[in-house]
């Protein structure tokens, strides 16, 4: 991991003893997420009883050998599976954000957050043909690669922080991802309150039933009507990403602003909570006499001390979805 291209200190340095490429990048950064959350767990724990455990650094060393070993990691074959890159990213991204909370990194406050998420980095596909290997930020993971066929984010100035690949002449070009999905709104967890507090290691073969799963833990919690006041409160990345829900429901994002809200509100009735989900419904096939305004849930920017790895099967996905 990096914090800064000029940062003196890396993170994880490039250790070159041998020219070896590992192939398995789904198993090692999977591996990685497993301790790095058990790691994040652990030092919770010991700060709740004020005390340290003893195997703490054997098991944070451990990770960064993990860490070293993902930067031996040979990337291409990923290119050729869009839900391999999609598992490989988002598991890639929750270690480097849970490694970062572990070294103590995290954004102390929201005007921070640019640095934090262009800064924190890994180094990975390093061989001895090519030392310098492909370097990734948070940022790039997020916007670049998973977000590569997803619209902007609707904030002033956001063009300014969120970085671009140069082309088709940027070799990591080769792995973003060609399809839009607005699940990964809800899958990428930056450890804020806002965010479930639990994450699944993403795996090609229940991926689907995952990103059903991580959406239905976020709305749970954020999609509410109030019926008094004839209010639909929605969560805050269906004001920041609107065009990903226009897109899901087949809706014109140039459409009206309550069109555009109303479209978000019937991607997401399948991931409301049962004691909401009936009068959600009743209310969206009924908008003009049932809704007066929709409203955004505030985004809650304070960072959780851990996240918990969500190690229960899936439910089955809520649609036939297929990637």
């Amino acid at each position: 991991m990096q914090r800064g291209a000029s940062s003196v200190s890396q993170l994880s340095a490039c250790f070159l003893s041998t020219g070896c490429v590992l192939n398995r990048p789904l198993d090692l950064v999977s591996t990685a997420l497993k301790r790095a959350l058990k790691l994040s767990n652990k030092a919770q724990a010991s700060n709740s009883r004020d005390s340290v455990d003893p195997d703490f650094m054997v098991d944070f060393l451990d990770l960064q050998d993990q860490v070293q070993s993902l930067q031996r990691a040979d990337l291409y074959p990923l290119a050729r599976s869009e839900g391999n890159r999609l598992a490989f990213f988002l598991n890639l991204y929750h270690l480097m954000v849970v490694h970062a909370s572990l070294l103590g990194l995290m954004p102390k406050s929201k005007t921070q957050w640019g640095r934090f998420f262009n800064g924190v980095s890994y180094r990975l596909g390093v061989t001895v043909k090519d030392p310098s290997g492909l370097l990734f930020s948070l940022a790039e993971i997020e916007h670049c690669i998973l977000r590569a066929s997803m619209t902007s984010l609707r904030l002033p100035l956001a063009s300014f922080v969120i970085p671009r690949f140069s082309g088709l002449n940027d070799p990591r070009s080769c792995l973003t991802l060609r399809s839009s999905d607005f699940r990964i709104n809800f899958a990428l967890n930056c450890m804020t309150h806002s965010c479930s507090d639990r994450i699944p290691i993403y795996d090609r073969s229940n991926l689907n039933a995952q990103l059903d799963e991580a959406t239905r833990q976020v709305v749970t919690r954020s999609l509410r009507y109030n019926a008094k006041s004839r209010v639909v409160y929605l969560p805050k990345p269906c004001d920041w990403y609107r065009g990903d829900f226009a897109a899901a429901a087949d809706v014109d994002d140039n459409a009206s602003h309550d069109q555009l809200n109303n479209a978000s509100l019937g991607v997401l009735l399948p991931y409301a909570s049962r004691e909401h989900a009936t009068m959600l419904e009743y209310a969206w096939r009924h908008p003009y006499g049932l809704i007066q305004r929709y409203e955004y849930v505030p985004y809650d920017f304070r960072f959780r001390d851990a996240l918990t790895l969500d190690a229960s099967p899936p439910p089955a996905p809520v649609t036939g979805r297929e990637r």
